[in-house]
């Protein structure tokens, strides 16, 4: 089952975030996963005792959100690596 498309709320901030990481190149991007992850227990911190979320709930949307992450990066680069066989042929 695959999830809902992402609100323009949602795309924006993954665009904000993106772009943040990406102003610091020099931050191997081990180092940066590890800040968001730091960034992601610090929200999940804010969150109000009775906001109604069980840490397998919090878990199971970053979860998601991870692998949604990497099916995009999948097919990003099997577009590549069609265009560049393409432009081997």
């Amino acid at each position: 089952m695959r999830a809902a498309a992402p609100t323009p709320a949602h795309q924006a901030l993954v665009d904000q975030m993106h772009g943040v990481l990406d102003r610091f190149p020099s931050i191997p991007a081990v180092e940066r996963l590890a800040l968001l992850g730091q960034v992601v227990g610090h929200v999940i911190a804010e969150l109000p005792a009775d906001a109604g979320y069980s840490p397998q709930a919090v878990m199971h949307a970053i979860s998601l959100n991870i692998a949604s992450g990497n099916e995009q990066a999948a097919r990003g680069l099997a577009g590549k690596m069609a265009a560049l066989e393409g432009d081997a042929n």
